[in-house]
């Protein structure tokens, strides 16, 4: 018969061994992504700062064309 502990230590067992069989289903096949995380961080990053680059390119060009609009009344 078995008591509360047991279940309790079966449970955290069979836990234990899930998680860790994800982990390594994870880190086993390339397409996970995990191998190149950094490699997809670095061009998330440079990808972002393009992004605000353009975006304040398009603003500063905007803004100086309506400034010479509303100069040339």
């Amino acid at each position: 018969m078995s008591t509360i502990s047991d279940k309790v230590t079966k449970a955290v067992i069979v836990t234990q061994a899930r998680v860790r069989n994800g982990i390594d289903r994870l880190t086993d096949e390339p397409e996970s992504g995990l191998d190149d995380a950094a490699w997809k961080a670095i061009w998330i990053t440079v990808g972002g700062a393009a992004a605000i680059a353009i975006a304040t390119m398009l603003f500063t060009w905007g803004q100086s064309y309506i400034q010479d609009r509303l100069n040339g009344f």
